[in-house]
């Protein structure tokens, strides 16, 4: 009869790994917010078809540009001490929704009323902070500007910006904001 020391080497294997590699869980919820700057909404229904012109020229980066997006350069701190560039997000709050924390979070970082149109994406990072190995999943909504003007919130924001999508898109520091703005643009591209 063959010897089984497979249960035994698991359980240790198990200890070891459980000891080592803890890790914290958070929720966040951010948006990518596009403004229309040219044309009304009447306009817009009546010609659809020279707002699609508009999107696939790159939202923006001609002259006839048509959408901006909203982006922020957070400040600095001793934890993060280079300058960087994403999308509005913060962590969900204990009862809020990831909807009305998205909501909430544009608005309290950039001083903007927007709407939501429908879940971008769900980004999954990992990342160390202070120490502590974070696993964080971010839930991002495609939003639609309705009012405000940009304003840094002035505790977590030095500077809030509209930028044409291309532009926007390389001035993003992390990939994975990358990714969703580029998410974002398709689903408004779908829309039209």
């Amino acid at each position: 009869m063959p010897v089984r020391l497979w249960p035994k080497a698991l359980k240790i294997a198990f200890s070891t790994f459980q000891c080592k590699h803890i890790m914290t869980r958070q929720f966040s919820a951010g948006g990518t917010v596009y403004k229309n700057l040219s044309q009304s909404k009447r306009t817009l229904r009546s010609s659809p078809a020279s707002l699609d012109a508009g999107l696939r020229k790159g939202l923006g980066a001609s002259s006839e540009q048509l959408v901006k997006w909203l982006i922020i350069k957070p400040k600095s701190s001793p934890d993060f001490p280079k300058e960087r560039f994403q999308l509005p997000k913060g962590l969900i709050d204990k009862g809020e929704s990831s909807q009305e924390a998205a909501l909430r979070e544009v608005r309290e970082e950039t001083g903007i009323k927007a709407k939501i149109i429908e879940k971008v994406d769900d980004a999954k990072i990992f990342f160390t902070f202070q120490g502590e190995k974070i696993f964080k999943i971010i839930s991002y909504y495609l939003m639609e500007y309705i009012s405000g003007e940009p304003s840094a919130d002035h505790k977590e924001v030095d500077e809030v910006l509209w930028l044409p999508f291309e532009e926007a898109k390389k001035k993003l520091t992390y990939s994975t904001d990358k990714s969703v703005l580029q998410k974002a643009n398709e689903l408004l591209l779908k829309k039209k």
